[in-house]
This record gives structure tokens, C-alpha cells and sequence, in this order.
């Protein structure tokens, strides 16, 4: 689904300033990190500092980008939400 996104869009992961993946555990996140091929440098990683705060992962990666200067208006972010079952999905938004 996260590829075909990409492909069907014509971008990469580097066309992105940063990349916000539900995180529920590092391992889990580096593993999902590696198999998408997504650059390290672009993940917004809150876990250690805030637990996992299920739905409310991805808007405070994107509250820590923004304040951390990684992104702002005119930039692409993209989002991957992941739950338990088959629940996944995938947005891409410029800020």
C-alpha cells in the first residue's frame, strides 16, 4: 500500500521533510523504517519521550517537527497509521 502510494504519486520518500509513523515500539518502527525504505533522518520519533499515545502519534510528530524547525508551510509530510488487524492507511499533505 506505501509503496504503491508513492508510485501511483510519483514521489519518494525524499520528497517529503519528514515522515510520521504510528509508533508503538522502536524495534517494531525500525523494522517498518528498513522494509519501506524510509531515510532515518526524515521519522519524527516520540516514543521515548511520550509513550505510546495510540491515535495521537501522529499529530505530536507533527507538533515536534514543526517546533523543531524539520518542516514547515510549503512542505510535504506523509503519514502512516497502522493498528491492530488489517487497519493501515497512508496520507500524504503539504503543510
Amino acid at each position: 500500500m506505501f509503496t504503491t502510494a508513492l508510485a501511483k504519486t510519483g514521489l519518494t520518500w525524499d520528497d517529503f521533510a519528514v515522515v510520521g509513523v504510528h509508533q508503538v515500539t522502536l524495534p517494531y518502527l525500525e523494522t517498518l523504517r528498513a522494509i519501506l525504505g524510509i531515510p532515518p533522518d526524515r521519522l519524527v520519533v516520540t516514543l521515548p519521550d511520550h509513550g505510546n499515545v495510540a491515535s495521537a502519534s501522529l499529530p505530536l510528530q507533527i507538533a515536534t517537527a514543526l517546533a523543531e524547525g524539520r518542516c514547515g508551510p510549503g512542505d510535504r509530510i506523509a503519514l502512516i497509521g497502522l493498528a491492530g488487524g488489517v487497519s493501515l492507511g497512508v496520507m500524504f499533505a503539504e503543510l
